[in-house]
């Protein structure tokens, strides 16, 4: 079944007034991650300038935090769309499944990249195909080639409407960044909801076949 059951003006419609309804706690979410980003640079350029066995150490670790942080953010947005209750412990409290998904985005990059090289159309064809790969590690806990096999399987039949929807997407973003950057604040949390949206439009369409193990719940 194709994703062509919405409309992507209802979609980001829908995202815009989710995104407005919890604005002050993605305000604060993502202010979160630009200081821990911040701190990782940084660190990073003292690193550069002064090595040394302590700063690799805290660059390792503020790279973990940031993982974690992202995976918080899918995890809340996940939450927010399904109308759930989302608290500031929701952007940490999927740390067990940092590994999982420090794999599964490796695995991602490795795929698109090599298709980028031949001849860059097998790349954005893998993009989009196994774009919802991070999503099934917040959602499900799946592992890396599972997380992969079912974005495969979500995404199938639905690859034209998902290359146009990023492209909507990217002008959200666009004019978010242009409004003196401060449109940002209001864009991200509306894309990170509309990504959210699809992938939900995606698992009614072709019927949830995975659950996640009870004992990792």
């Amino acid at each position: 079944m194709s994703m062509k059951k919405f409309h992507y003006q209802d979609a980001i419609k829908f995202c815009w007034e989710r995104m407005k309804e919890n604005f002050w706690f993605f305000f604060g979410s993502l202010m979160t991650i630009g200081l821990v980003s911040w701190i990782s640079e940084d660190v990073d350029k003292l690193s550069e300038n002064n090595p040394s066995f302590d700063l690799t150490i805290l660059s390792i670790l503020l790279l973990m935090l940031m993982l974690i942080l992202d995976l918080g953010m899918m995890n809340i947005s996940l939450k927010i769309h399904d109308k759930k209750e989302v608290t500031y412990t929701d952007l940490f409290n999927l740390y067990p499944r940092i590994l999982k998904y420090f794999l599964t985005n490796l695995l991602y990059f490795l795929i698109v990249f090599g298709g980028l090289l031949l001849f860059i159309v097998p790349g954005i064809i893998w993009a989009i195909k196994f774009q919802f790969c991070s999503y099934l590690i917040a959602d499900k806990n799946l592992g890396p080639i599972e997380a992969l096999k079912e974005s495969s399987r979500l995404t199938r039949d639905a690859k034209m409407d998902l290359f146009f929807f990023g492209f909507i997407v990217f002008i959200v973003v666009l004019a978010g960044a242009l409004c003196l950057v401060i449109g940002l604040f209001f864009a991200i949390p509306t894309v990170m909801v509309a990504y959210a949206y699809v992938f939900r439009k995606l698992q009614e369409n072709k019927i949830e076949i995975i659950k996640e193990p009870e004992s990792k719940k």
